[in-house]
C-alpha cells in the first residue's frame, strides 16, 4: 500500500470515521495504529525541519512570532524550507503487503471500496485517492 506523507493524517482521518463494527472494526484499529506510527514519525522530521531552519532566540530555540491570528516559526531561509519541506511531504510511504498484515489490509480494503456513504465537492475527490490507495491493495492467490 502506498500513498504519500501528507495524505496519512486525512487518510487517518477518514478511517476513523468509517462507521465499522465486529471484525472489520478491529482490523482497521490495528491499521489505525500502523499509519499513526508513520504519521508521528513524519511529524517529528517536520519538527527537526523547522529546528533546523527556525531563527534562535539568546536560549538557542526557535523564535515564535504571536500575531493576532496565531503564532508561527520564523523561519530564516524559507526558500531552502519550503523546498525540503515539500520533499518531505511528497516522500512516498510505503506499507508492505506482508502476510501477518493480509487479513488486515483486505478487510479495510474492501470497507472502503464498499463505503455507502455519499460524498460530494472536495470530498469526493478524496475518497477517490482513498479508493486508489486501497485498490492497489491485491496479494496473489
Amino acid at each position: 500500500m502506498k500513498l504519500l506523507a501528507y495524505e496519512l493524517n486525512p487518510f487517518i482521518e477518514f478511517l476513523y470515521h468509517l462507521k465499522l463494527a465486529g471484525k472489520t472494526s478491529r482490523m482497521r484499529s490495528r491499521l489505525l495504529a500502523v499509519l499513526s506510527e508513520l504519521a508521528q514519525r513524519h511529524e517529528s522530521e517536520v519538527n527537526k525541519l523547522v529546528q533546523e531552519y527556525a531563527e534562535k532566540d539568546e536560549q538557542g530555540k526557535p523564535f515564535i512570532v504571536e500575531e493576532e491570528k496565531g503564532s508561527y516559526y520564523k523561519i530564516a531561509n524559507m526558500e531552502q524550507f519550503n523546498k525540503e519541506y515539500q520533499e518531505l511531504a511528497q516522500e512516498e510511504i510505503v506499507l508492505d503487503l506482508t502476510a501477518e498484515r493480509r487479513a488486515m489490509l483486505e478487510c479495510v480494503r474492501d470497507a472502503v471500496l464498499d463505503c455507502e456513504d455519499v460524498f460530494e465537492g472536495d470530498d469526493a475527490i478524496r475518497y477517490n485517492r482513498w479508493c486508489d490507495i486501497v485498490e492497489a491493495i491485491q496479494y496473489e492467490e
